[in-house]
Order: C-alpha cells, then structure tokens, then sequence
C-alpha cells in the first residue's frame, strides 16, 4: 500500500513538472514570435497573464487543496460577481472615475486591419483600485449598439506579467503606452467607424 501512494505522489509530481515546462515553452515560443511587434507585447503580457493565473488555479485544484494566494483570488472573485448590487462601487464608479479621451478607429495591426480603442481614466477619490474593468460599445451607422468588448487597463495580479501591476492610486491617471491601442478582433463589419460609448462597468477597491 505504501508503495502504491509514493508512485501515485511520485505520479503527479512528474505530471505537475512536465506540464509546467510545456507551458513555458509554448509561452517562450509565442512571446518570442510577435516580440518585434510593439502594440502585440502590450495585448500579449494581458494574455499571458490571465492564462498563468488560470493555469496555476488548475494545477491547484487537480492536485487538492488551496492555496492562501487561490483562497484570495477567490475571494476577489466572489466580490466582483457581487459589485453589481453594491452601492458603494457604483457611487463611486459614478462620482470618482473620469473615463475620457475616448477614441476608436481602425488601425494596422499583426493581423490586418482591426477596430483599435484608446481611452484614459482618472482616479478623483480618495481609494485605491486594483481593478477596472472598461466596457466599449460599439454602433451601426443607425446608432444600434451591435458589439461589446470588455477591457481591463487596471488589474492587480500575482501572476501578472506585466510591467505596470500598480493599483490606480487617488489623483493618479492611467493611460496607455505610447503607440498602443486594445484591438476589438470581433466587432462585425458594420460598425461605423469612430462610433462608440463607453462606460466603466466594474471596479475592486485595493485592501485596506
């Protein structure tokens, strides 16, 4: 019996390493594959963040058991899910958020012509943020909304592999790197160029 569960330990051991270095190597490949392509990086460390984080919550759970870091996200989540019945988030979204300098049109990217966004946004509260979530919708030449794409400028992560993992202080601004913009790859052929709304659709306080 015993030596059944030392090769079943053994077992997910081997299994849990081998998948790590598959996943390096893919991730090595791709970020090595658009690393000339200066807009790409900045969709790319997005990306590849959210898949660490996911790929770590998966190993976790296939193996039993969480993690203090996996019991934080959870929690985070938790919240999220609930921010839509909070007053307090939508106050403040409503009266300490400016989104502005709102602009979409087409532009040249990795795969051809795509709809590209830029946008700023100003913390004028007194909290921290570890996450905005920046919804666009985009319009038909009648003004119908026929698309929506959900962004994420600020987003706090453990397993972020991006350079600016920073809340968005009180007073401060968040603007995107010069020269980037966020693709929107789905928006149908019908949209009328420039034609937009926006709002900011979900927020997390940092932890006091």
């Amino acid at each position: 019996m015993r030596i059944a569960a030392f090769a079943t330990v053994y077992g997910k051991i081997v299994m849990n390493r081998s998948a790590g270095i598959v996943v390096a190597v893919l991730l090595g490949l791709v970020v090595g594959y658009f690393a000339g392509r200066e807009h790409v990086k900045y969709e790319m460390r997005t990306a590849l963040s959210s898949a660490a984080e996911q790929f770590a919550q998966g190993l976790s759970n296939a193996f039993g058991g969480k993690s203090e870091d996996e019991s934080e996200r959870t929690e985070q989540k938790t919240k999220t899910a609930t921010a839509e019945s909070d007053p307090a988030i939508a106050t403040y979204i409503a009266n300490s958020l400016e989104l502005y300098d709102l602009s979409a049109d087409y532009k040249e990217s990795y795969s051809g012509t795509v709809p590209g966004v830029t946008f700023k946004i100003k913390n004028v509260g007194d909290r921290s943020l570890d996450k905005v979530e920046v919804t666009i919708y985009f319009k038909d030449s009648s003004g119908n909304t026929i698309a929506e794409e959900d962004y994420h400028p600020v987003l706090v992560s453990n397993y972020s592999m991006s350079g600016n993992n920073t809340p968005l202080k009180p007073g401060y601004i968040w603007q995107m790197e010069r020269n980037k913009f966020y693709s929107a790859k789905q928006v149908p052929s019908e949209w009328k160029e420039g034609s937009i709304d926006a709002a900011i659709t979900e927020i997390r306080f940092t932890a006091q």
